[in-house]
């Protein structure tokens, strides 16, 4: 199946992110990309409870991985 490899900053108030990876160029073929954030301090301290729940996507401290699966017509955070 072919893809395209990408990466996708984005940045906002106190987080900066990417989305990367292979992205399929048909909707029903399988996604392999990850979502990088990277939060500043302050955004920490304001949600700290989303940032709970995301623990187990900590890479390093203040870094998050969460891998991106499903298709590109329904994707899926695991």
């Amino acid at each position: 199946m072919a893809s395209i490899a990408a990466s996708c900053p984005l940045e906002g108030s106190g987080l900066y992110a990417r989305l990367s990876g292979e992205v399929p160029l048909s909707a029903a073929a399988p996604l392999e990309l990850i979502l990088e954030l990277m939060p500043k301090a302050d955004l920490l301290e304001k949600q700290k409870f989303v940032f709970l729940l995301l623990l187990k996507y900590l890479d390093s401290p203040g870094h998050y991985r969460i891998p991106v699966r499903g298709t590109l017509a329904k994707p899926q955070v695991f």
